[in-house]
């Protein structure tokens, strides 16, 4: 083999491993940019079911509930809580208790999920959700679940309250 056929060779073998070094850079920046847009498309996802979350707590009928439950009903014990406010008893109370319940019931289930990003919950409805665990359900739950035979009843809404807890004290601690 003469040498300007060597040196032919060479080149072209330098030329082959030049070209797979580009394809697998290329390869590499392109899979990061991809990664990268699907972050951010999940991160928007998130942000509008956020906002379909946020909208639905400033409509009226549960700003409404949140606020005649924190100010105006008023209850000892499970018991006196169903003499009260039951269905049978007072549907517009009944109501308004249920409309947090599924609130925040809904709420813990896309935590749960990771469907929302938690800090997004913490920063608006942590001290809320703490409120009305440690108010009304932390009281009512195991009574709740005995009436209707159900251990599992609002279970997501106890996995948001103890996440906020968790977090709070995280918080605190780092402070």
């Amino acid at each position: 083999m003469s040498e300007l056929q060597t040196v032919s060779v060479t080149i072209g073998i330098l030329t082959a491993c030049i070209s797979v070094v580009i394809g697998v850079v290329n390869q590499i920046l392109s899979r990061r940019r991809t990664e990268k847009t699907e972050q951010l498309a999940l991160e928007t996802r998130q942000a509008q079911l956020f906002m379909q979350v946020y909208n639905r707590w400033t409509q009226r009928d549960t700003v409404k509930s949140y606020g005649v439950m924190r100010f105006k009903y008023q209850w000892t014990d499970p018991d006196d809580w169903l003499t009260k406010y039951h269905a049978d008893v007072d549907p517009e109370a009944y109501a308004d208790h249920m409309t947090l319940f599924a609130f925040f019931e809904g709420l813990g289930v896309l935590v749960k999920k990771g469907l929302i990003d938690i800090s997004l919950v913490e920063d608006l409805f942590s001290q809320r959700i703490i409120w009305f665990w440690e108010y009304f359900f932390q009281k009512n739950i195991q009574h709740t679940r005995k009436l209707t035979n159900d251990p599992t009843q609002y279970d997501s809404i106890e996995y948001l309250y103890n996440l906020m807890k968790q977090r709070l004290q995280q918080t605190t601690v780092s402070t």
